[in-house]
This record gives structure tokens, sequence and C-alpha cells, in this order.
């Protein structure tokens, strides 16, 4: 697999930030998907709801899907799932009585708190080998590229 990612990485070069974030983030999306499933069984799509909730609890699957960028309908998948299991629970929305709110139960949030924990863990791994300047910068060059995306193309963005 190295040999396959420095090949992809010296295809693309700098020149071509865009498409290395992208392989970056498919590497993240794997071994998340991998670790939570080896954890609890959950799914990506589960595990993404459950650390948008705690964040935005109460919330809806709309409010979730759209701080997460993904399909609201599977958001919704992911809700059933997790309610089922008994990590989430979901009571009608005050505001709204057509719609509900979910909250993550106990044994939810000792779950995504285990899993936060390890997550954390390697995430530190991740960047140990990188300054404080180079996160400062990573960190703003890619803030600079999402509010540019958005400016280009809020339709596409928000759905």
């Amino acid at each position: 697999m190295m040999a396959i990612l420095e090949q992809q990485w010296s295809t693309a070069g700098a020149w071509n930030i865009p498409y290395l974030v992208l392989l970056v983030a498919k590497l993240v999306d794997r071994i998340t998907a991998h670790h939570v499933k080896q954890m609890a069984s959950l799914s990506l799509a589960e595990w993404r709801a459950m650390a948008q909730i705690v964040e935005l609890q109460p919330c809806n699957a709309t409010q979730i899907a759209q701080r997460s960028l993904v399909d609201p309908a599977e958001v919704s998948r992911a809700l059933r799932s997790l309610e089922k299991r008994g990590f989430v629970q979901r009571y009608r929305n005050p505001k709204n009585l057509k719609s509900r709110v979910v909250m993550l139960t106990a044994e939810g949030e000792r779950v995504r708190s285990a899993i936060r924990g390890e997550r954390d863990e390697f995430y530190e791994q991740w960047m140990e080998n990188l300054s404080s300047a180079d996160l400062t910068t990573m960190d703003a060059g890619l803030r600079s590229i999402a509010k540019k995306i958005v400016a280009i193309a809020p339709h596409v963005v928000e759905g």
C-alpha cells in the first residue's frame, strides 16, 4: 500500500492539493471505518452521526447531515440503527411537532467517548511529525480552500 500511496502522491504533486486532500480523507475514512467496526460494530455513518449528535444535541437528522455534508437519508438510516441498539433516543421536537430530535443515551455516550478517546490517540500519532507552525499553516490553507469552494458553489455545498 505504501508504494501505491507514493505513486499516487508523486503523480499528483503539490500542484494538485485538492486531490491529495481527497486521498488523505479516504485514508482517514478507511481507518476510521475499520476502527469503529472493531470497537463497537458501528458503520462509518453511525459513527459520524454519534460524533455530530454530541456537539448538536438535541438535534435532528437534517442538522446532522448539513454539518457532516452527507445525504440526510444516510443519517436517517444511521439514526434508526443507533436507536435500535439503544445508543440514541428520538423525541418529538417541542418546536415542531412534525419532526423529531435525537440525543445520545448514556450507553451511546459511553461508546462514543471510548471511541473518541482512541481516535484522539490516532490523531496525535498522525500529527506527531508536524510542528505547531506546520499545523497552523495547514489549518489556514485548508480553511482558505474550503471558504473558496463555498464562495464559488454555495448551491452545491448546501445540498
